[in-house]
């Protein structure tokens, strides 16, 4: 019984890793579009995203406000964020990195030009299987907390919503929920197989226990059919003194 016990217990530790890796879920990769107010190429290539099987899967979609309008370029919000990221980029040698065009796309670490594409998923699919950097989010952190008034906000109301905060997690910060369910889950199953053996255990061992006491039951009561043999007793002989 205690060998079986512990075979079931040490079977279901092994699959513990197994569930939490399967309940662990990527995070989505956040495809940044600095525009301009009203300008047609930047509605494309929102367009063009949302077309995309992986749209909502596996990236989204955040929009900032580079210039107002795309008339007299006047500078919006999210100005002084997309010069910051444009200016990194360009000097980590993205030469088509620039704030002065839009729309100026943003991937992780790995994509960043002032053009409009289709060419978007090849860049998508990798940051996603690498992990999102966020370069974008890390340089807004570095402008608030040097001060700067233009942090960035979202300005579609269908996308997902991003500010100055910190919106990557830490390395320290990356537990899912779901693991954690997943391994109390599992500690409940052993504990719940222990008790359902244990409790299987101890029905056998009563049930022979009744077997035991049925069987002393049934066993017949020997009565003695032996009569008792009356032995005769000898009376004394008397003895006599004769004297002559």
């Amino acid at each position: 019984m205690k060998k079986k016990v512990i075979a079931i217990i040490f079977a279901l530790l092994l699959m513990i890793p197994v569930l939490t890796l399967s309940a662990k879920e990527k995070a989505k990769v956040k495809v940044y579009i600095f525009e301009a107010g009203g300008c047609p190429y930047c509605e494309a290539e929102v367009e063009y995203l949302k077309k995309l099987d992986s749209y909502n899967k596996k990236f989204t979609i955040v929009r900032k406000e580079l210039y107002v309008d795309h008339v007299d370029w006047e500078q919006g919000k999210d100005y002084a964020l997309g010069k910051a990221v444009a200016e990194k980029f360009q000097k980590d040698g993205f030469s088509e990195a620039s704030y002065t065009g839009t729309p100026f796309v943003v991937i992780s670490d790995i994509y960043a030009a002032a053009a409009y594409s289709e060419n978007l998923e090849t860049y998508i699919n990798k940051a996603y299987k690498e992990g999102d950097k966020d370069v974008v989010s890390q340089i807004a952190k570095k402008l608030k907390k040097s001060g700067s008034s233009d942090t960035t906000t979202d300005t579609s109301s269908d996308t997902e919503d991003v500010s100055g905060e910190d919106v990557t997690l830490s390395k320290s910060d990356e537990k899912s929920p779901s693991i954690v369910v997943v391994i109390i889950g599992a500690v409940v199953l052993v504990g719940a197989v222990i008790g359902v053996i244990m409790m299987g255990g101890n029905k056998e061992m009563a049930d022979d226990d009744m077997v035991l006491e049925a069987e002393e039951d049934e066993k017949p009561v020997r009565k003695s059919t032996e009569k008792a043999v009356k032995r005769p007793v000898k009376k004394p002989v008397k003895k006599t003194n004769n004297k002559k």
